[in-house]
Parts: C-alpha cells; structure tokens; sequence
C-alpha cells in the first residue's frame, strides 16, 4: 500500500511472506531446514525532482519487523539512498546502497548494494535488477547475491 502525501513524499506499507528452504551445509549458516517468513515494514520515500542532466536521488527510509520461524523477530532500520539516470523514455538505470540497523544489536550488520533497471512493460513498470548483500558477521563476514525483476502495478494509469 503506498500514498502519495505530495509530489515529492509517499509513505507505504506492505506485508510478505516467504517459505524458506536452507541450502548451506555448512555448520556456521545451518538453521532450520525450511521455515514460514513473515515480513512488515512501513517505509517514508522522499523523490525529489530530477536534475537538469536528467539524474534523480531518492531516498527512502524503512522500518522491518520480521519474524522467522519461532526465532527471536528481527526488527531493522533501514535507508536507502538511490541514484537513477534517464537514459531515454525506456531506460532507467540505476545504482543504490542500504545499510541496515539492527534494533536488538544496535549497529548496522548487513549492507546492500544495488544495480538495476527500470523499463517501461504495457501500461506499467517493469524492475530488473541485481543485489549484493554483505552481512556483517563479527569474526565472519559473508555476502548473498540476488538477481530479480518486478513489477509495478498502478491502477491509476
């Protein structure tokens, strides 16, 4: 659920879920062999308008609560600043990076860095991009890789 609260300021809420299947086999990333994720957060965007040389900073800021499982829930502040650059009417890279605060642990431990795409798909908007996700581990840091697309579905158009 998103709502605009101007032109430059939105703030959303939104609710996922995902069945959790662990592949590592080694000791140090085992947990439960598969688990329910259920995940909230409430963001606040601020989108500025573009630049005269057609580059846009937007940042927006994220409250997470998660819970997996029946493990402790994980709450996180998270903010993230984005770059895009109009390349043309169908090309809309972009680069971003997201540090995350954990709550319990009070300091940041994972950091997300962004690569993608957006590109204009029948009367919405299509997402492709790539992340790099680098958690902070003490004593073992680690980083996950994603590749996704999305879709952005807007009844108003």
């Amino acid at each position: 659920l998103k709502y605009a609260l101007n032109r430059r300021l939105d703030v959303a809420a939104s609710y996922s879920y995902a069945y959790i299947k662990n592949q590592f086999t080694d000791y140090e990333f085992r947990g439960d062999e598969s688990s329910d994720r259920n995940k909230f957060t409430a963001d606040l965007v601020y989108q500025p308008r573009r630049f005269s040389n057609d580059v846009r900073v937007t940042n927006r800021f994220r409250y997470q609560y998660a819970v997996t499982g029946d493990k402790k829930p994980k709450e996180y502040l998270r903010n993230r600043l984005m770059f895009d650059y109009k390349l043309n009417r169908k090309m809309n890279p972009y680069v971003a990076i997201e540090p995350y605060y954990h709550l319990r642990d009070n300091r940041i431990n994972i950091i997300r860095f962004y690569l993608g795409n957006e590109v204009p798909v029948w009367r919405t908007d299509m997402e492709l991009f790539y992340i790099a996700e680098v958690h902070l581990k003490k004593g073992n840091p680690f980083a996950q890789y994603m590749i996704g697309a999305t879709f952005k579905l807007d009844y108003n158009r």
